[in-house]
Order: structure tokens, then sequence, then C-alpha cells
């Protein structure tokens, strides 16, 4: 007895099957010699005693129970009188391709043997080592079944898949629809309300030139107020349009020169005011890449706040710096003007949120929640610091790593 054949007879002699769970057994045997169809019906229903056999020897019948189905392992001699082990195990795998096929032979080489499992048999067991059919029968038939509860997870997962597909789609035509839904109404809102805004300008313009004289100081003084609360109900609208497309618009990217944007846009803001003009400190800034006409409506909004802010400094200062850290360029808009109450800080970017009053410092109240809604479109956030009376702090990031490479 070789080394070997020591170790399988160990392996066999110290082999018990499991109590729990039982594997049921479904076996189709090729054989023609009934004593060796005996002996592994013997070594199968020893280990496993509800295991059903099936032996067939002509090639009719084999293919017969092929098309049945429902065996766990198919056993093949490879020699029979006009049917081939080979012949046998491409039948196999042309009917029933996942059940495991193991060559049972007492004449195969294992050169030939080896061949065979090569062109698509799970196993193969020489007749004189039959003390390991149990091992082998095992091992096949429970890799067969995990090969099958791995395809059948796979097609659950391509079913799952197949759904949220569908899910998402359907969400986004309801999606589609809801953003058109918008846009008319963002029409509606622009077209419609501007109408009576017009109107109610014009006839208060009217009643001030035509009746000037019939009019007494308060009476000008009402005609005013009419007019520049319909002025600042158009800027509003307006905002609030701007906030709309902000959320929907499509984002063109591409490199954008930060310090260039920051120089230009206070250029433009200082071009049309009536006020002193600031002081203006601008450090070189980390390029983005960003939408520019998104992040030029950023900057401007940030940096006519603070020009509206330090309007009442008897030295009016705004510095402008940027620095980069942990993945992100961050963006600082300072200014030396009134500040803010810091316990608020948390309510700046929203809409509608002001923290001083109209007859203080004009606005909307929907500035700053545009930036925080284009920077947040670009990946980044928004923040806030002030500790009055050293004026307030207003800054923001944009992903460094968005970086286009260098070309």
């Amino acid at each position: 007895m070789d080394a070997n054949t020591a170790v399988m007879d160990l392996e066999f002699a110290n082999f018990r099957p499991p109590k729990s769970p039982r594997l049921h057994m479904n076996v189709l045997h090729l054989e023609d010699i009934p004593g060796d169809a005996d002996l592994v019906r013997s070594i199968l229903t020893t280990n496993w005693p509800d295991a059903r056999i099936t032996v067939v020897e002509k090639r009719s019948d084999y293919l017969a129970e092929l098309e049945r189905g429902g065996y766990d392992v198919i056993l093949a001699d490879n020699s029979l009188p006009s049917f081939s082990g080979l012949d046998a195990l491409n039948l196999a795998r042309a009917k029933t391709p996942r059940t495991p096929f193991i060559f049972l032979t007492g004449t195969l080489e294992e050169e030939k043997a080896i061949d065979a499992v090569e062109h698509g048999a799970t196993d193969y067991l020489f007749k004189a080592h039959l003390q390991r059919l149990v091992i082998i029968v095992r091992r096949a038939v429970r890799e067969s079944r995990e090969r099958q509860q791995l395809v059948e997870s796979l097609e659950k997962i391509q079913q799952l898949n197949a759904d949220l597909e569908r899910r998402v789609q359907e969400r986004t035509s309801r999606l589609e629809a809801a953003v058109k839904e918008l846009e008319a109404f963002s029409y509606s809102v622009s077209h419609d309300l501007r109408s009576p805004l017009r109107g109610i300008d014009g006839f208060a313009r009217a009643l001030g030139e035509d009746y000037k004289s019939a009019l007494d100081e308060e009476g000008h003084r009402l005609i005013a107020t009419i007019r520049d609360e319909t002025r600042r109900m158009g800027e509003l609208i307006d905002d609030l349009l701007a906030f709309s497309r902000a959320g929907r618009q499509q984002l063109d990217t591409g490199t954008v020169d930060m310090t260039e944007l920051a120089r230009s846009a206070f250029q433009q803001i200082v071009e049309r005011s009536t006020d002193r003009i600031p002081g203006f400190q601008l450090d070189p800034l980390p390029e983005a890449c960003a939408d520019r006409a998104l992040l030029r409506q950023v900057f401007t909004n940030l940096l006519d706040n603070a020009v509206k802010f330090t309007s009442r400094t008897p030295t009016p200062l705004i510095e402008v710096s940027g620095r980069t850290e942990k993945g992100m360029s961050i963006y600082r808009i300072k200014d030396n003007g009134v500040g803010f109450d810091p316990r608020y800080a948390h309510k700046l970017f929203g809409v509608f949120q002001r923290l001083h009053r109209q007859d203080e410092f004009e606005g909307t109240g929907v500035g700053l929640a545009l930036v925080q809604r284009i920077v947040q479109r670009h990946g980044g956030k928004t923040w806030a610091e002030s500790a009055p009376p050293d004026g307030a702090s207003f800054y923001f990031s944009l992903p460094h790593n968005a970086l286009p490479p260098s070309p």
C-alpha cells in the first residue's frame, strides 16, 4: 500500500457524515456491471439511507432520465458496450449542465481522466478507491448546491436591479414632470406678478404727477413709499426666480480663475454703486473647476452684502482670501462692517431670513440662500462667522480634487 492510498483509507475510516442537516441524494448511475452498481448503491445508502439511486446502462434509458431531471449527481462508467463515458458527459452537459458529473472507472488512464474533467466532468474516481466515493460525492453536491444558490442570488439581484431601474425611471419621469410644472409656475410668477406691479407703479407715478399740486407732503411721501415697495417686490421676484433656476440649470463646468472672478465682480458692484467705495484687498485664490457664471453670482452676492454692511463704517474694508486644506478650496470674504449676532448664524442662508431690519439695510433675504444653493450644487458648503463690531466673515468651499488634470 502506497502512502497516498494509506491516507485515503484513513480519511475514509475517520469520515462520519453529519447527522444534521441530512444531505438528501438523488443519484443517476450509468453502469453495465451489476456488481459494481450494487457496490456503489451499498456505499451510498450506508451513508444516506434515504438516497434514491437510479441505475441505467442503455443510452435511451439514460436520455430519458436526463429529460426527467431532478438528479443531484450523475455517476458514469467510462466504457459501456455501445456508449462511452464522454458521450454521456456531453449529453449531460447539454441537458442538465449544472448537475455534477463524476466518472467511476476501472480502466480509464489518469491522463484521460484529467482530460475528461477539463471537458466538463466534475471529478473522477477509480473503482479501486471507492472508499473515497462518499467524500467526492458530498463535495460535488455541496459545491453544486452552493453554485445554484449563488445563481439564484444573482438572479434575484438582477431582478431587484431591474425593479430598481424601473422605479428610477418612473420617479425620473415624475421628477421631469414636476420640473416642467415648476418652470411653468416660474414663468407664471415672472409674467403674471410683474404685470400688476407695473400697473401699481404706473398709477402711483401718474397720481404723483397729475395731482402734484393737490397732494401735501405726506401724500407725496406715501406715493414714494408705494413705488419703493413695488420696486422691492420686483427685486424679490427676480431673486426668487434666480433661486429657482440655480437648482435646475445644468452646470457648465470648467477651470475658473477665482482671483480674476472676484476682482471683476467687485468692480461691477462699485461701478453701479453711488455709495462710498470701500477698500478692497484681494489675495491670490485657488482655481476652481465649476460653473463660472454661477460662481460669479456667488461672489457678486457676497461682495454686495459686504459693501452694503460696511456703508456706515468710517474706513470700510473688504478682504478676499483663500486656502486649500483636506481636499477642499476654501474662500473667505471678510468685512469690517456691522456684523451679525453669531447666535443666529444658522439662519443666514435660509430664504427670507434677515438679521437686520429693512429700514437699516435693504435686501430681500434671498441672496445668501442663492449662494448656498449654488455652492451645494458644486459639492461644497457655506458658513459665516461674526463678532460685532468687528464685522463678519463669509466662507464657501469647493472640492479641490474636482480640478481637471493639467494638459
